[in-house]
């Protein structure tokens, strides 16, 4: 059975693709005129006039944005979707640590919980690029100003 709401969450270190296999997810969910494709990445909040400005201060506050955005989707298009609607959210966030997959569990366990009847689906994800344990060509490959310290950090979690 197709679920109604399929949840992504793809998992890596900055630079190992998981915007890429984001788009690429989101072009093959697209395919079906009945489907609606959001992607959250706590990444996007840190772009001011079009620039990245990376504060790490910020991370914690952004994290959650994208967190209470998912939810406040996904409960949305629970409570307005017309008959045959899907809607795939994908997640792409580095979702390597427990503490930052947890939520998102949660909140699709709970949506099941009050849905019984909506099929749902929950999946990480990892990309499978050739260099994605490899922090020095995440660091080149990165879009982002990420630093061979992070990647090796985000490696190790």
């Amino acid at each position: 059975m197709t679920p109604v709401i399929r949840c992504i969450l793809l998992q890596g270190i900055p630079g190992s693709g998981k915007s890429t296999l984001a788009e690429k997810l989101k072009m093959e969910a697209d395919q079906n005129p009945n489907n609606k494709t959001i992607i959250y990445c706590v990444t996007d909040y840190f772009y001011r006039n079009g620039t990245y400005q990376f504060n790490r201060h910020k991370l914690s506050e952004f994290y959650s944005l994208c967190m209470m955005s998912f939810a406040v989707d996904t409960t949305s298009f629970l409570l307005n979707r017309a008959e045959g609607q899907t809607l795939t959210v994908i997640v792409d966030n580095q979702n390597i640590g427990h503490y930052a997959i947890r939520p998102y569990f949660h909140w699709m366990k709970s949506l099941q919980i009050s849905n019984q009847k909506v099929p749902m689906s929950f999946e990480l994800i990892e990309p499978e690029t050739d260099w994605r344990y490899n922090p020095e060509e995440c660091v080149r490959k990165s879009k982002h100003d990420t630093t061979h310290e992070i990647c090796q950090q985000a490696l190790l979690e």
